[in-house]
């Protein structure tokens, strides 16, 4: 996938640089690429210092230190305590890296830097762990999360205690994805072509990416004298995109699904109303993702925060159910109109 983010790259290298500052967390939504960003970050340190890489993961996020799995000998484990075990295998496994890198001392003395990956996704005594070594001056961190999950203890103590930077992963520009597009084709794309696939895909690079691959496979988008041209009125729609829609919808609640589904299917929706056939909390689930927003500040009519969640949805709720929703809001409407 093409990467276009070289400013927030950019950003994450400056606070982390900065004296005072021991970790950065990237709060970021499904799809907007800041797994490529750490990436990236960790490809370019481990030229200069040890890293050591974690992937979060909801399997594993009931299991003590399961994460750093790929780091550990249980077997090897000291007898001391647990988790001080763990813990010298960690300094182990970065002592490794600096003997890597030819034992000498890290690069203007930067401290080894761990990056985590959906960091909302690791255990209690894995963000122990790690926050008792940023504290103790031993390791920098920076961490990926969902704005939807809140980050486990106690790593947000460490925006309490002036240790840490927050940085917030944003959509795509309209430049940002031009220029993605332009990457991704290797040439140069009619500008109402990039802006057409950029909006659709609410800036998403995901959606982005997935929207052209499906439109150059079907041959909706083509080159005409060396520049890419699309059909601005035709919309490329697989399995793929539907797929990575669907993943970015598990966990939703049942009935925030059923919410979603009618915001889907008779947006925009006036919130009183949307309130009147599910529950508040429903509703404030959909806008604490975000999967709906207002559609301007002084209005109360709810929409979709990305048009691709509602080209999906319209297609894969079954057709009765598409007909009946919309009609039963009508109902409701009228009935308040003749009263």
């Amino acid at each position: 996938m093409p990467f276009c983010r070289e400013e927030e790259l950019a950003d994450i290298v400056q606070a982390i640089s900065a004296e005072e500052c021991r970790a950065v967390f990237l709060t970021s939504d499904s799809g907007l690429g800041a797994s490529t960003i750490l990436q990236k970050l960790a490809e370019a340190a481990q030229g200069y210092v040890p890293v050591l890489t974690v992937h979060g993961s909801q399997s594993l996020a009931r299991i003590p230190f399961g994460v750093l799995a790929p780091y550990l000998n249980l077997q090897d484990t000291p007898t001391e305590t647990f988790r001080l075990g763990v813990m010298r295998q960690i300094l182990s496994a970065i002592e490794v890296r600096r003997v890597e890198l030819g034992g000498t001392e890290s690069r203007n003395g930067e401290l080894p830097l761990v990056v985590i990956d959906d960091a909302h996704a690791i255990d209690e005594g894995t963000a122990e762990l790690f926050v008792s070594l940023v504290k103790s001056g031993t390791i920098n961190v920076v961490a990926s999360h969902s704005k939807r999950h809140q980050m486990p203890n106690p790593l947000p103590q460490l925006w309490f205690t002036g240790m840490a930077e927050n940085i917030v992963l944003e959509p795509l520009s309209q430049e940002q994805g031009h220029n993605f597009c332009e990457i991704m084709l290797s040439g140069p794309v009619f500008p109402a072509t990039s802006w057409h696939y950029w909006s659709t895909a609410a800036g998403n690079p995901l959606f982005l990416y997935l929207l052209i691959a499906e439109a150059v496979e079907q041959g909706l988008l083509q080159q005409h004298a060396g520049t890419w041209v699309g059909e601005p009125a035709t919309l490329a729609h697989g399995r793929r995109l539907e797929d990575a829609v669907m993943g970015m919808l598990r966990g939703l609640s049942k009935e925030g699904q059923e919410a979603l589904n009618l915001v889907a299917l008779a947006e925009p929706l006036a919130e009183s109303e949307l309130h009147r056939l599910v529950s508040p909390e429903a509703v404030e689930e959909l806008l604490d993702w975000p999967l709906i927003s207002y559609q301007s500040p002084s209005s109360e009519l709810l929409v979709l925060e990305n048009p691709i969640y509602g080209q999906v949805i319209r297609e894969l709720v079954p057709v009765t159910q598409s007909r009946v929703r919309p009609r039963a809001i009508d109902r409701r409407s009228d009935g308040r109109q003749h009263q």
